[in-house]
């Protein structure tokens, strides 16, 4: 099954086509149970049918919504855009403080923060195939995400993915090929005015095995432009609060500053 969309004119009239299929990657899900088993890919499904069993028992109430960012990439005004690497070097902004967290997990932390995604480029990843690293661990203990892999195409250069109200509905332990579903989990998150679980969760898509290229100056630029989607985000959400925080753990001098820049700029 293909899909086709007309993008908008901020994706310059780029015809976008997608193949998702999500019977057949179901499909791969189940069959793993039988064929070639893998340990990892049942307690993915009983993520899955926990979920369900949860919703029959009581049908949760309230919202999720999913809603793609674009930083325009011409200057357009009242608007933050595309910034040059002039943009950075140039800037006499003062840092703000942020804090530094080196344990914990990106979705155990406080309900004012915003939780990335280290997403697929096509949002979900492999969740529904043999992929269990951070995203599909996600997509599994928060299910209500998965919708967001029948609607929403490939991210572009200048894009991001803002989902807010998915409800958590497992606990688990592990990574990759030691992960394990241990039980029910009740996210008690308060919801907001629209009847969204106070969970922001912010995909951002990474280079393919970029290994010292990430280094290099339009990588840098690349991984900026998607962490100003988060400061914009954040400035929205939390206009005239002390506490910013983004959950965010890559290489951490890399990190470290690049999360300086994304302070830097929530004072623009």
């Amino acid at each position: 099954m293909v899909f086709k969309l007309e993008v908008a004119s901020n994706r310059g009239h780029v015809l976008v086509l997608w193949n998702l299929n999500l019977p057949v990657r179901c499909k791969v899900l189940l069959r793993s149970l039988y064929d070639n088993y893998n340990e990892k890919q049942e307690n993915k499904i009983r993520c899955i049918v926990h979920y369900f069993e949860r919703i029959f028992s009581h049908m949760p109430i309230g919202f999720v919504s999913f809603e793609r960012k674009v930083l325009p990439l011409e200057h357009l005004p009242q608007c933050i855009s595309y910034p040059k690497a002039e943009f950075w070097s140039n800037s006499v902004i003062p840092l703000c403080c942020f804090e530094v967290q080196n344990s914990g997990l990106i979705e155990d932390q406080s309900s004012e923060a915003l939780e990335v995604d280290f997403a697929n480029k096509f949002i979900g990843g492999g969740a529904l195939h043999r992929g269990c690293v951070q995203e599909e661990i996600r997509f599994m203990i928060n299910p209500e995400l998965i919708a967001s892999m029948l609607f929403l195409p490939s991210m572009a250069e200048n894009e991001a993915i803002e989902i807010i109200g998915a409800e958590r509905f497992s606990s688990y332990t592990g990574y990759a090929s030691s992960f394990h579903f241990t039980g029910d989990y009740v996210d008690k998150k308060d919801v907001d005015c629209f009847g969204r679980r106070k969970t922001r969760i912010i995909a951002i898509d990474a280079l393919c095995s970029p290994r010292m290229r990430q280094y290099k100056q339009e990588c840098l630029l690349r991984m900026r432009h998607k962490l100003i989607q988060e400061a914009e985000m954040i400035s929205r959400h939390y206009p005239l609060g002390p506490v910013h925080q983004v959950n965010l753990f890559i290489h951490p001098i890399l990190s470290q500053r690049l999360q300086m820049l994304q302070c830097k700029l929530m004072r623009l």
